[in-house]
């Protein structure tokens, strides 16, 4: 007996010919509130049309550092790592070639030398990207591993503030649920969609905080060493001569003005989140009313993405 079965079983009682007469008198000092029977009562209808147990999705704090899922996550984020080094080289390579063309149209360079000049670019850039292709992989792979552990910390302090029901909301795994819900409604792709787009939204929301998290203070330490390195410019100089001390006070002007808006950043990145979060919503909904399964994770990824260019888009016009 699932524990979606045990539950129901435990709120109501039968008569003999099976049928629920209603709410066992024994449950009742245990009832707070109307509305979170009904909300209650509601989950375990679900679970139980659904036969799955609470929380089943949820992973070990340290799962992720199993053969399997260590090789898969490895493999996924060198992928995308090299995705990112191509398609920026490819992005600078055009705008190159733009420019030299430009150039050759206004007779301020042969076709010849525009060509030897491309050659040599791209020959330079090249082995100049995919030197530092292992660090930033390095550094991808323990950003995620990070992420991961946050995560899971997050998790462990929402089992220890919400109910079972709530957490296992937070910790669903969307291709499955997808596939379930999908054969709860059959045909019916517009109810699918409305309850995948809740589903993850709640099954992504710890794994954006956590991201957020993490950036924010990687954002914050980069801001403490940018400060740290301006002051000890300043002492040098400062030490360096006595009667530059009028000069010097306006570079300190100057250096409060060049700080880096870290409430700002901080704000590019919440919005960014955020977004991100609603559209991988979307994304995954959608997916699901076309493909459930393989269609929630591709449409998840889908609004991920659309959700940072997005985000970029509208930092760059308020900025």
């Amino acid at each position: 007996m699932t524990i979606a079965q045990r539950v129901f079983t435990s709120l109501y009682h039968h008569d003999k010919q099976g049928k629920a007469e209603g709410i066992c008198p024994a449950t009742v000092p245990r009832i707070l509130a109307v509305s979170a029977i009904n909300k209650n009562q509601q989950r375990i209808f679900e679970l139980r049309d659904l036969d799955r147990k609470l929380c089943e999705d949820r992973k070990t704090p340290l799962e992720h550092l199993q053969p399997g899922s260590l090789a898969k996550s490895t493999f996924r984020i060198v992928v995308t790592q090299g995705s990112f080094v191509l398609s920026n080289y490819a992005n600078d390579q055009l705008q190159q070639d733009i420019a030299r063309d430009r150039l050759v149209a206004a007779g301020e360079m042969t076709q010849e030398e525009a060509d030897e000049a491309a050659e040599e670019w791209e020959q330079r850039e090249w082995k100049i990207r995919w030197e530092t292709f292992p660090s930033k992989l390095t550094e991808a792979l323990v950003k995620y591993h990070v992420i991961v552990l946050v995560m899971r910390l997050y998790e462990h302090i929402a089992s220890t503030m919400v109910d079972k029901f709530t957490l296992d909301s937070y910790t669903l795994d969307t291709f499955k649920h997808s596939k379930r819900i999908d054969a709860k409604e059959k045909d019916n792709s517009i109810q699918v969609g409305r309850q995948m787009f809740s589903a993850c939204w709640s099954a992504n929301l710890i794994a954006f905080l956590a991201d957020y998290s993490v950036h924010q203070v990687i954002l914050g330490y980069g801001y403490y060493r940018y400060v740290q390195q301006r002051r000890k410019k300043r002492q040098l100089s400062e030490f360096a001569t006595d009667s530059s001390s009028s000069a010097n006070d306006n570079n300190d002007n100057d250096d409060d003005d060049q700080k880096p808006p870290i409430a700002k950043q901080s704000a590019v990145l919440v919005l960014s989140r955020t977004l991100g979060l609603t559209f991988t919503a979307t994304g995954g909904a959608v997916g699901s009313m076309i493909l459930p399964g393989w269609g929630t994770l591709l449409g998840s990824n889908f609004g991920d993405s659309l959700g940072g260019v997005v985000a970029d888009a509208t930092s760059a016009m308020v900025g």
